[in-house]
């Protein structure tokens, strides 16, 4: 019988994260991040903005989550 161990990634979450980025960003792919981490440092990693982005639109202060998918337009 399997038990369920949910209980012990709440106790202890992982400081690791992925998360993938693609769109009009220089590198899109997948990212290690740490927990807490926001969307503008993700962009950093993948080399920041193509130059037809209009980036009013992106709430760069969003913190991120393991195995996200964030597709920038």
């Amino acid at each position: 019988m399997r038990q369920n161990r949910s209980w012990v990634r709440e106790i202890y979450p992982p400081s690791k994260i992925h998360v993938k980025i693609s769109g009009k960003v220089k590198n899109p792919g997948i990212y290690d991040m740490e927990q807490g981490d926001q969307v503008k440092l993700l962009i950093e990693k993948a080399g920041g903005l193509t130059s037809n982005v209009d980036s009013s639109n992106i709430n760069l202060d969003t913190e991120v989550l393991d195995g996200q998918v964030i597709r920038i337009e």
